[in-house]
């Protein structure tokens, strides 16, 4: 088909920030704290949570609305079959 059916980046590549500040805003569903680092599981209405990898002594409350920033030099597109473009 050609089109774009997604976009993936690595959780080391997206900022949180304020919410309307990002490219979208979410809100953190849950935060996995992993000793050296910590990740934030951020709903923002899609299929599937957006994943964001935060140092481990940020606050991050479960229920907060947070803006997302995505480094867009790190965005990978892929085609409907899961074929990168």
């Amino acid at each position: 088909s050609g089109a774009v059916a997604s976009l993936g980046i690595r959780p080391e590549n997206i900022a949180l920030c304020d919410a309307d500040t990002g490219q979208i805003n979410g809100s953190v569903a849950v935060c996995e704290y992993l000793g050296s680092e910590q990740f934030a599981y951020i709903d923002c209405g899609f299929d599937e949570m957006v994943t964001v990898r935060v140092a481990p002594d940020e606050a991050v409350p479960v229920g907060s609305v947070v803006g997302l920033s995505f480094d867009r030099e790190k965005l990978y597109t892929f085609d409907g079959d899961g074929a990168r473009l």
